[in-house]
């Protein structure tokens, strides 16, 4: 019940956050490096986007979007429909426990929603079941320092903040890796240029302006009544992955620390 109750909390700011990627469908596409023919799964897929997107540019690949709530999925399948997509399938299902065979998918992308898993290892083992071997993973995230005073401020002002927060937290360029391993996966960190973050509501306000001045000085924290403006370069990445041998869940890699505060 625990992990169910934070994974709905996140899931309509995750619908937002998709949004915003929609427009990176070309770039994931090539990063996929699909074929016609192939078949791609998109998890977390929200309402569809850039889901959507990669079906309507590219009728001859079967795109399969997968989330844990039917009301974005009926969405999803509604607005597919209008826009008279015949090459992308919706289904209802938990990224912690994926409902297809193993090694099916070409490639599988997981847009905007890594911080909200309460599992991320367990789900990334899961995307490697279900992924061919060599079928490549493209997965966007945020990195926090990996220095602990960086490493908790990030990731307090994260969950605090309304938009683009309000999650379970963000990985270290390190955690990621590890994960990224252990789950079988050979992967790149690609940096994505995105806009100063910013964050929203009191709370993230408040803790903002009592934050250390050296912590406000490094991230340049501005305060704006209930608006907080972030800038860290390098917050924004993109991991693409090859997987190179079967998944299994291994017990020697440490859930991120964010997952233990």
């Amino acid at each position: 019940m625990l992990e169910w109750g934070l994974k709905k909390k996140n899931i309509e700011l995750y619908d937002i956050q998709s949004k915003k990627e929609a427009r990176q469908a070309d770039q994931i596409m090539r990063w996929c490096r699909l074929e016609d023919g192939s078949v791609l799964l998109d998890v977390a897929c929200g309402t569809g986007d850039p889901a959507r997107g990669i079906a309507a540019q590219h009728p001859n690949v079967q795109v399969v979007g997968i989330d844990i709530t039917k009301i974005r999925i009926g969405q999803g399948k509604d607005w597919a429909s209008e826009d008279g997509l015949i090459n992308i399938h919706f289904v209802v299902g938990d990224a912690d426990n994926l409902p297809f065979k193993e090694e099916v998918f070409d490639s599988a992308t997981c847009v905007g929603a890594f911080q909200h898993f309460p599992n991320p290892l367990n789900s990334l083992c899961e995307m490697a079941r279900v992924l061919k071997l060599k079928g490549r993973l493209v997965l966007s995230t945020v990195l926090v320092p990996e220095d602990r005073e960086g490493y908790d401020f990030i990731n307090k002002l994260s969950r605090l903040g309304v938009f683009p927060g309000a999650c379970l937290g963000y990985p270290s360029k390190s955690e990621l890796e590890r994960m990224l391993k252990a789950s079988g996966f050979e992967s790149q960190l690609h940096r994505k240029d995105v806009e100063n973050a910013a964050l929203a509501g009191k709370k993230v306000a408040d803790a903002a302006r009592l934050a250390p001045p050296q912590l406000k000085r490094r991230f340049k924290v501005e305060v704006r009544g209930e608006k907080v403006f972030l800038d860290y370069p390098g917050l924004s990445v993109v991991a693409v992955g090859k997987k190179l041998q079967p998944s299994s869940v291994s017990q020697d890699v440490p859930k991120p620390r964010y997952l233990l505060c």
